[in-house]
């Protein structure tokens, strides 16, 4: 009579353990296939003309895009002007900003061998940039003609600055 119990005990412990086990691999098999289309839901393809993201009243105020070197969003504001995008180049990224009249006024880069700001009056003229230079950085001011009017710049030996004229002769320099 013993036998006979440990053998039904065997083999129900055996169906017992068969029968968990197939419902907790069914369960969790579940699971990660449900986690793995749950995570592709969140992916979206950016479509040739961009992607645009619109208020409730169809007022646009951003646009994602593609082009050769990458991705690059821009953002408008009330008036349906771009007053700022950043994106991808081939060599880092960069960010601009406009004016209320479309025109760039700040742009920061991000090249292999640094970064760079540029800024430009409201006429669109640069007045001001700092740039990394192969052995230093150099910062140099204009006029609002975009006409340079002072240059400093450093490298591994020295720093230099040059001051200048309308003409653009150096009115006074120092190495």
């Amino acid at each position: 009579m013993f036998e006979k119990n440990k053998a039904f005990t065997v083999i129900l412990s055996a169906t017992l353990g068969l029968v968990i086990g197939l419902v907790l691999t069914v369960l969790f098999t579940g699971r990660a296939t449900l986690a793995q289309k749950t995570a592709q839901s969140n992916v979206m393809i950016v479509p040739a003309a961009g992607l645009y993201f619109k208020t409730p009243e169809g007022r646009t105020v951003a646009k994602m895009a593609v082009n050769q070197d990458g991705g690059n969003i821009q953002f408008f504001d009330t008036a349906g002007q771009v007053v700022s995008w950043m994106g991808a180049v081939k060599d880092g990224g960069y960010l601009m900003i406009n004016n209320d009249q479309g025109k760039r006024v700040v742009g920061l880069w991000a090249i292999p061998n640094g970064g760079s700001i540029g800024v430009t009056n409201s006429g669109g003229k640069s007045v001001a940039a700092i740039y990394v230079t192969q052995d230093g950085g150099r910062f140099i001011v204009n006029n609002n003609e975009g006409q340079l009017g002072l240059d400093l710049s450093a490298d591994k030996v020295s720093g230099n600055i040059n001051i200048y004229n309308k003409e653009k002769d150096i009115m006074w320099n120092a190495p």
